[in-house]
């Protein structure tokens, strides 16, 4: 794992986690994935485990987004910025990702160019 370039997708959309894949590759940013907060949960508990940020999909089988946030802050802390991201986009679910401790929130179809400024502002 590259320190600090690594984030970490939580995403059940193999198309999406494809599509993901291409655009860090792009930016030279590398990535690992997982399908839900298991696999996820294994991950985080590496032991060389540094990722400058995690997007997580607020609709997954096992868990809601707000649910693996909640995990993520108790396991590893407020410092990981997490990064919501949904297909089931309204301002209304916008501001309740941020209120809840998002530290961005993007829709589906992801913005390329947006995500990949959003996770360059992290890698400073």
């Amino acid at each position: 794992m590259t320190a600090l370039r690594t984030v970490l997708v939580i995403d059940d959309d193999p198309d999406m986690q494809e599509l993901l894949e291409a655009i860090f590759s792009h930016a030279q940013i590398d990535m690992f994935s997982a399908f839900n907060y298991e696999e996820a949960a294994k991950l985080l508990a590496l032991p060389n485990a540094r990722y400058i940020a995690a997007l997580v999909d607020l609709r997954l089988p096992d868990k809601t987004g707000w649910e693996i946030l909640k995990a993520i802050r108790e396991t590893v802390g407020d410092d990981l910025p997490c990064i919501a991201i949904t297909a089931y986009h309204t301002s209304k679910l916008r501001e309740e990702a941020l209120h809840a401790g998002f530290s961005h929130y993007l829709a589906k179809p992801i913005n390329a160019d947006e995500l990949v400024e959003v996770i360059r502002t992290l890698i400073v």
